[in-house]
């Protein structure tokens, strides 16, 4: 894997109070966001998984 490299933003207070007021309110719905998009995600990249080592058998074979 390559570097990590991380961002810094400064925001104003007014902003970052705004931000966690968003999310204390949205909480529910983000969470069911981030947990169907994890699910989704996973279930795809098992497949492809397969996919690849499917690929890796032929050629062997």
């Amino acid at each position: 894997m390559g570097k990590k490299e991380t961002l810094t933003i400064t925001v104003s207070e007014q902003l970052k109070k705004k931000v966690k007021v968003f999310v204390a309110e949205h909480s529910t719905t983000i969470n069911k966001i981030a947990s169907d998009f994890l699910e989704c995600y996973l279930d795809h990249y098992k497949e492809f998984g397969k996919l690849c080592q499917k690929g890796g058998d032929d050629e062997k074979n």
